[in-house]
């Protein structure tokens, strides 16, 4: 029978679990011996993995992308975090004898967003729908359904901080879109076209920040480091926004919420939010990745108090009720829209 990470993480020892190699790093340690930093991961969830000095030379080279059977223990001292320590590693390209006889389906290795494909996909044309202005509608319309940037219902929102999955950044992009009519609503002055339009472009062009390496495995590209998606997102909305004759004000509204998205320069954004639509979007942003980050932390928890990297911070899962995580949801979206 498969096991899986979510299977070892209350044992102290496992053998022959298979993971995707989605990070690897070589360092050093404070006494100059050599470690190596394994993100490691499966449809369960994403462990670290290190390969201390001794065992080294017992395990096999392991890049990114790749598929290896590790057998070792888990150590929860490190950082209240469970952590593998491998003792032994097998890879899947070296020593395909061994695996000849395991029927392996690469999406058992990486974790997608629980809302199905086509879902994300009806529900981001149903927020489009909601905007008023023609030519805005028009264009997020063309956008979403050219087949030049369909990778952005199977991207992730980030490489490793949240939604860091398969489908994560139109999921992100719906929990977003969901709190920001909510909030909306609440207020005299807001131009909702702005916000959702606003939301809907703000991480868009993380489809050219990231590239698949291999199924599931995403990495930044050369663009993604030297441009970042916030500069390109703005770029593509200036460039496509005069094919529909969308009006200067718009532009420059929309183009702010894009830029200003992060709410701080030392968080990347070039400005900090200027407009209350703005403002709306950046808070909804946080909102989602670190609620989410907890969210999905709960899930995968392996004791009652765990550090979440977003958020540096340590979170107690304690109250959770082991045998009621399947939460009934109280309101259905009409209704919360509605309120």
């Amino acid at each position: 029978m498969k096991i899986y990470i979510s299977d070892i993480l209350d044992k102290p020892q496992f053998n022959d679990l298979l993971v995707l190699v989605q990070q690897v790093e070589k360092l050093k340690t404070k006494t100059n011996l050599d470690y190596i930093k394994l993100t490691l991961s499966d449809k369960s969830g994403v462990l670290e993995g290190k390969i201390w000095d001794k065992a080294i030379g017992l395990c096999d080279k392991a890049e990114v992308g790749d598929i290896v059977k590790i057998t070792g223990k888990v150590d929860s001292t490190y950082a209240s975090k469970p952590q593998l320590i491998i003792s032994s590693l097998s890879n899947t390209k070296s020593d395909a004898g061994i695996f000849s006889e395991i029927s392996i389906d690469r999406s058992d290795f990486y974790k997608e967003s629980k809302i199905p494909l086509e879902e994300r996909k009806a529900r981001t044309f149903k927020f489009i729908d909601m905007i008023k202005n023609d030519q805005l509608r028009d264009m997020l319309n063309d956008i979403f359904k050219d087949e030049k940037y369909k990778t952005y219902f199977t991207f992730p929102a980030a490489v490793s901080m949240h939604h860091a999955y398969v489908g994560g950044l139109s999921q992100h992009v719906l929990e977003m879109l969901d709190l920001g009519v909510y909030l909306s609503n609440k207020f005299d002055y807001v131009n909702l076209d702005i916000v959702l339009a606003g939301i809907l472009m703000h991480d868009f062009a993380k489809i050219w920040e990231f590239e698949e390496v291999q199924q599931g495995v995403f990495k930044y590209s050369v663009l993604g480091n030297l441009h970042g998606h916030i500069f390109m997102g703005a770029n593509f909305v200036k460039e496509n926004a005069p094919k529909y004759g969308i009006d200067d004000e718009t532009l420059i509204r929309l183009i702010h919420v894009v830029l200003s998205h992060h709410g701080k320069k030392e968080w990347g954004s070039p400005v900090a939010p200027k407009t209350l639509e703005a403002r709306i979007v950046h808070r909804v942003d946080v909102m989602s990745e670190e609620l989410r980050s907890i969210d999905d932390a709960i899930e995968s928890r392996s004791q009652d108090i765990e550090k979440i990297q977003i958020l540096e911070e340590y979170y107690y899962f304690g109250f959770v009720n082991n045998d009621s995580l399947e939460l009934e949801k109280h309101q259905t979206e009409e209704e919360i829209l509605e309120n």
